[in-house]
C-alpha cells in the first residue's frame, strides 16, 4: 500500500495499446530514452519509464488525489478487491508494483471510495458536536479540545479551503479543496461523468 494514492483515468484505446509491451518498448511509446539510472548496471536490464510520464504520453489524467484517506479504520474497504493487472508482461507489472502501485480499478472502487468518504465527514461532525460533558476523545482514544475549540478550528478549516473551491480548470474535479467533504462530491461527480465503455479508471500510489 502507498501513503499517496491516485485515480488516473486513460482512453481505453490508448491504454490496449501500450499494456503489452515491454520495458523498452514503453520508453520508445512515450517516445524518450531511458538515462542510466533506468538501466541496470550489471545486468543492462532496462526499467520501465515512470508510470506519470506514460499516463501524460498517452493522454491520461489524474483526476483524485487520495492520499490514505480510502484506508479510514472507520469504514475499512477492500481496495484490493477493485483492482487487477494493468500490464501483460510479468516483469513491467511487478517493477510498478514494486516501490509504488499502478493497477486497472473497477469503476465500483468509487462507490467504495464515496462510501468511506461519507462516514469521515459524518464522524468529524459527530465529533464536533460531542459535549464537553461526555469526555470526548478521538478516533485514537486521546482527549477532544473543548467543544468551542474544536467548532472554532471547524469554522477557521471551511473558511481557508473555501478560498480552492473553485480553484480548477479539469472536467473532472468541481473543487481542488482537500477538506472531505469537498472530495466527496469530487468522487460522485467522477462516478458521473466515468464512462467505462470508453475509458480506464486506475488506482496508483507513490
Amino acid at each position: 500500500m502507498s501513503y499517496r494514492n491516485y485515480l488516473l483515468v486513460v482512453d481505453k484505446k490508448k491504454f490496449n495499446k501500450i499494456k503489452k509491451l515491454n520495458a523498452q518498448e514503453l520508453w520508445d511509446a512515450i517516445g524518450e530514452e531511458p538515462d542510466e539510472l533506468d538501466v541496470d548496471d550489471e545486468t543492462g536490464v532496462v526499467s520501465p519509464p515512470y508510470w506519470r510520464d506514460v499516463i501524460e504520453a498517452i493522454g491520461g489524467e489524474e483526476v483524485s488525489e487520495l492520499g490514505d484517506a480510502v484506508f479510514y479504520k472507520g469504514c475499512p474497504i477492500k481496495v484490493y478487491d477493485y483492482l487487477k493487472k494493468a500490464f501483460k508482461v510479468k516483469e513491467v507489472q511487478e517493477w510498478y508494483n514494486n516501490d509504488t502501485e499502478f493497477m486497472i480499478a473497477k469503476p465500483e472502487l468509487l462507490d467504495g471510495i464515496i462510501k468511506v468518504y461519507m462516514k469521515r465527514v459524518e464522524d468529524n461532525y459527530t465529533q464536533l458536536l460531542k459535549k464537553d460533558s461526555e469526555d470526548p476523545k478521538d478516533d485514537f482514544g486521546y482527549p477532544l479540545k473543548p467543544q468551542l475549540e474544536r467548532l472554532e478550528d471547524e469554522i477557521r478549516s471551511q473558511l481557508r479551503w473555501l478560498k480552492f473551491v473553485n480553484d480548477s480548470d479539469s472536467k473532472w474535479c468541481l473543487a481542488t479543496s482537500w477538506m472531505y467533504a469537498h472530495e466527496l462530491f469530487n468522487i460522485i461527480h467522477i462516478k458521473k461523468i466515468f464512462n467505462p465503455k470508453k475509458e480506464i479508471l486506475i488506482w496508483a500510489g507513490s
